[in-house]
This record gives C-alpha cells, sequence and structure tokens, in this order.
C-alpha cells in the first residue's frame, strides 16, 4: 500500500511540473552605425514555433531581452525603427544565456 501511494505521488509530482523543457534567455544590444546604443527600437524573435514575432524594445542603452526561448531552435532577431528594419542577426539558442547584438550598417553615400 505504501509503495502505491509514494507511485502515485511521484506520477503526480511529474504530470504537475509539465513538459521537461529547457528555457533559455536571449539578449542583447542595438547599435546604430556609429556604435552607439539605439534606444526605443523594437526587437522582434521569430522561428521555431512560434507563429507571430515575440516582440520588446529596447531600453535607454539599446539593451533588450527575451525570456522563456525553447532551447535548440533557430531564430531570427530583427531590429525595427519606424517601420521598417534596420538590422538583423539569427542565433541557433543552444545556451541558458544567447547573446546576439543587432548592429544598423552604415548606409553607403558613394554609390550615388
Amino acid at each position: 500500500m505504501r509503495l502505491r501511494a509514494f507511485f502515485l505521488v511521484v506520477v503526480f509530482a511529474l504530470l504537475a511540473a509539465g513538459p521537461l523543457q529547457a528555457q533559455c534567455r536571449v539578449e542583447g544590444v542595438v547599435r546604430s552605425a556609429d556604435g552607439t546604443p539605439l534606444a526605443n527600437a523594437e526587437v522582434q524573435l521569430s522561428g521555431g514555433s512560434y507563429r507571430q514575432p515575440v516582440v520588446t524594445t529596447t531600453d535607454a542603452n539599446g539593451q533588450f531581452a527575451f525570456e522563456d526561448v525553447q532551447a535548440g531552435i533557430r531564430v531570427r532577431l530583427v531590429a525595427v525603427q519606424t517601420g521598417r528594419i534596420v538590422a538583423r542577426s539569427y542565433a541557433l539558442v543552444t545556451l541558458a544565456v544567447e547573446r546576439v547584438e543587432l548592429d544598423i550598417p552604415a548606409v553607403r553615400t558613394d554609390l550615388v
């Protein structure tokens, strides 16, 4: 009887815990072409099982973070300013804290 009760407690605990999946944090900084941090830029994360991009905004230091990102997926990160993509990067999420830098490329003026 004791063994059966113990078994039921263990099964219940495992079911209550939910899926055993590692969750990661994806973070980084958005920088302009001259290297200064870009504040209040929209950053979108998409890929894997995300049907819609997850969106956050950079802080005053250009930093952003996404919590609870599934480990083992490839993600696309884009920085959006005034409605257009200004920087993008891709990452394979393999670390507990995956760091991704988004640098806005310099505009070439010598082509005109």
